[in-house]
């Protein structure tokens, strides 16, 4: 009898857990993030760089700006290698309401104003967004843009 009862109590955990592992895997959709071609390298010093953000419902975004640690070494960058691939040199936070697309500014960070000053040639700038919509901050989605500045 108490067999049975674990039994029962693991396929009810199993009922539960599938529909939220599921909702989890479909919850990465809900935000698209891009950036306009044809925007510079002076664009993003002065702080007119935007990157184009929807959700599909209400929530709040992250984008964290960096370029390939190459890149960041090609235009003077003298730290340590940091724990990615990756040199950090702006971001945005906004939060955003459904179905309302929106242009968002980028902020540079110290790092970031030292790096692109130097730069010459293209720079190709990735941005990676983190998104919690409003309703169920255990979701997360994210996206992905690449540019390449001159």
């Amino acid at each position: 009898m108490l067999l049975r009862l674990f039994a029962l109590a693991g396929l009810i955990v199993a009922l539960v857990a599938v529909p939220a592992a599921a909702a989890r895997r479909s919850a990465g959709t809900f935000v698209t993030g891009s950036a306009p071609t044809g925007q510079t390298v002076a664009d993003l010093r002065n702080q007119q760089f935007v990157e184009h953000v929807a959700c599909t419902e209400g929530c709040d975004v992250t984008t964290i700006a960096s370029i390939a640690l190459t890149d960041a070494r090609r235009l003077g960058f003298k730290g340590q290698a940091p724990a990615t691939p990756w040199v950090e040199i702006a971001s945005s936070y906004v939060r955003l309401k459904a179905n309302t697309p929106t242009a968002v500014h980028l902020v540079l960070t110290p790092q970031g104003r030292k790096l692109l000053a130097k730069a010459a040639g293209t720079v190709r700038v990735t941005g990676r967004l983190l998104a919690h919509p409003s309703a169920n901050r255990t979701a997360v989605g994210r996206a992905q843009w690449t540019v390449g500045l001159k």
